[in-house]
């Protein structure tokens, strides 16, 4: 139970400390989701919450995705491997 109330604490903290980024959304249920979706992000990324805001395409014509992060050297990588295949 201790888990869930530091997780629920550290989302409405990100609510309260950024309303900027949460001011399209008149539902406090929707700021809480995209807070929650914020926390997992930079937790999976080790990221700041701060850069992580910038990965998010939480909105109406987002075909269901929530958040991209693209790792450059492993597309660089990909695409050297696909010129040398060429």
């Amino acid at each position: 139970m201790i888990e869930k109330q530091i997780i629920d604490q550290r989302v409405r903290n990100i609510v309260d400390k950024y309303p900027e980024w949460f001011e399209d959304l008149s539902d406090d249920d929707r700021k809480i989701s995209r807070a929650f979706l914020l926390l997992g992000v930079s937790s999976e990324l080790d990221i700041e919450v701060t850069e992580a805001i910038t990965l998010i395409t939480d909105g109406r014509h987002d075909a269901a995705i929530d958040a991209i992060q693209f790792n450059m050297t492993s597309l660089l990588h990909s695409f050297k491997l696909s010129i040398r295949e060429s």
